[in-house]
């Protein structure tokens, strides 16, 4: 009855990442979208952003914005 449709993982001021954090992360949005909510990834910076890519995670599936701001107006509109 009360369930969350968004789930906003921030990782504002996390300036690098390395591949055990970075599949944490996308597990936890994997998990979020089992449970029937939408991922919602903000705060990423250049650097962990490099990191994902050079890594080759698959985003797919989760909603990525810039700021925490932009994730919560996200999720309102929801």
């Amino acid at each position: 009855e009360r369930r969350a449709r968004a789930v906003i993982l921030d990782i504002t001021g996390v300036r690098t990442i390395d591949a055990r954090v970075a599949d944490a992360l996308l597990r936890a949005a994997r998990a979020v979208r089992l449970l029937g909510a939408e991922a919602i990834l903000t705060g990423i910076g250049p650097e962990v952003a490099r990191t994902l890519i050079g890594l080759g995670f698959d985003l797919r599936g989760v909603v990525t914005l810039a700021d925490l701001r932009a994730g919560v107006e996200h999720a309102r509109r929801r």
